[in-house]
């Protein structure tokens, strides 16, 4: 996929939509590296939605550490998986105010919906 790039110290939110019977429990990986419910520094998290159906993945006050390449994946207790990917570029783009990407808003604060939907449906 085409990498997201947004300017220094803006805000992003990429959320991963799922359902399944069993459920399905989501992981956040950075670089292939699992990321923690919160760095260290606080500024990225990993957060499920209230209803459950979501997993939001927060990057704060963006830094150019948080380059990288982010998959959610989910899997059931019966081993099926699915997964999204997206490169995430930190950069500065002064002819568009720091945001350059073909089909999101321009917003100083990203919402993207990472292009992956996990349905399972186990019949006993």
């Amino acid at each position: 996929p085409q990498s997201t790039e947004i300017s220094e110290e803006n805000n992003m939110i990429v959320t991963c939509y799922f359902s399944g019977a069993p459920p399905p429990w989501v992981t956040w990986r950075k670089n292939g590296e699992i990321l923690k419910p919160i760095s260290d520094d606080g500024r990225v998290k990993v957060l499920a939605s209230n209803d459950g159906l979501n997993s939001n993945l927060v990057i704060m006050d963006a830094h150019k550490s948080d380059n990288g390449n982010y998959t959610c994946q989910g899997r059931n207790s019966e081993g099926f998986t699915a997964a999204g990917f997206l490169p995430i570029k930190i950069g500065f783009n002064p002819d568009t105010g720091g945001v350059k990407n073909g089909t999101n808003s321009s917003s100083p604060g990203l919402i993207f919906t990472l292009p992956v939907l996990f349905l399972w449906l186990l019949l006993v």
